[in-house]
């Protein structure tokens, strides 16, 4: 009975052993493989980068997911403030890990951050599908900065059906998404997204108020809270602010709002506004909770450059002063 015991354990030990090597030989393997998906963010984030970087210091670089893409006009926030704003808005599922690692790339001392993550970064504690996708695409620098136990842990849980996604692509490559042309501001083209209908306001009416949240010992808090740390040492200034979203009546008396500003000024970093200064109507918005429409990016813009106006000693800095 023992003997049977011990020979099931030495098997099962072995089976999970040949499983991980699959698995880690596959990442290794789609390290060099692209992807449809991970082609068209690349090339995302090497023009985000170029822009930014082409930007004249010192500047407010605004960081955030396809929110801040679509949701704030750097240009129009540079003209009514007189400073140099950049829009560096990515995708949300990055998480601010990624995000911040790549912004860093950009940043120069005597520059600005105008944090803008989307409620739903806060809850991430770990690499998204598309932010892996990515980072085996593109980001293998960021991969590196992992410890080698952590890298191994996310290789090893490396998907089978990702590396028959990149054989696939290998083989009968699809044109990627086309990316827009971003103005030096690093703003998306008015009307990228099409106009919408009756029938898509009453699809994006249908998204319920989230989770407004943010884990004090999770992973988002601790990669700002990094980032802070090496924003100081190289004399760049963090501000926060709220993310646009569709508006709920909900969100009034939800406590998470509180806690996400405590979070910020325990790290010595400024919130602006108020939470509903970002919140808009479903007329206002685009296809998702997060994305607004050319109407909407205009209304929470001028709502945005108000409140940064209302605190002219964040601004002064960037204004030469």
């Amino acid at each position: 009975m023992h003997r049977n015991a011990g020979k099931f354990s030495i098997i099962a030990v072995a089976v999970l052993a040949a499983a991980m090597a699959i698995n880690l030989g596959a990442a290794k393997l789609a390290l060099k493989m692209p992807t449809k998906r991970s082609i068209g963010m690349c090339s995302m984030i090497d023009q985000r980068i170029a822009l930014a970087q082409a930007a004249p210091s010192p500047k407010m670089l605004i960081v955030g997911g396809s929110g801040t893409t679509q949701g704030i006009k750097a240009k129009t926030i540079s003209e009514m403030l007189g400073i140099r704003a950049q829009n560096f808005g990515l995708h949300g599922s990055f998480g601010p890990g990624f995000d911040l690692f790549l912004a860093k790339k950009a940043l120069r001392p005597g520059d600005s951050v105008l944090l803008t993550f989307e409620y739903s970064a806060y809850l991430l504690d770990k690499p998204t599908d598309v932010s892996l996708d990515v980072m085996y695409g593109c980001g293998h620098d960021y991969l590196k900065q992992y410890s080698m136990v952590e890298q191994i842990r996310i290789m090893v849980g490396f998907p089978l059906s990702a590396l028959l996604d990149r054989i696939t692509f290998a083989l009968a490559p699809a044109k990627p998404t086309s990316l827009p042309e971003y103005s030096a501001w690093g703003d998306q083209p008015k009307g990228h997204f099409p106009e919408t209908g009756e029938a898509h306001a009453r699809r994006v009416a249908l998204y319920r108020p989230m989770q407004v949240v943010i884990l004090a010992d999770g992973a988002a808090a601790q990669e700002i809270a990094d980032f802070a740390k090496w924003a100081r040492q190289n004399q760049i200034e963090l501000i926060s602010t709220w993310p646009n979203t569709l508006a709920f009546k909900e969100y009034l008396t939800m406590p998470g709002f509180a806690e996400i500003r405590r979070f910020y000024e325990h790290l010595g970093i400024p919130v602006i506004g108020a939470p509903q200064l970002a919140m808009l109507p479903v007329e206002y918005m685009s296809d998702t909770q997060y994305h607004l429409n050319d109407e909407g990016i205009r209304i929470r813009t001028a709502r945005l450059a108000k409140a940064l106006a209302a605190r002219p000693e964040l601004l002064a800095p960037l204004r030469g002063e």
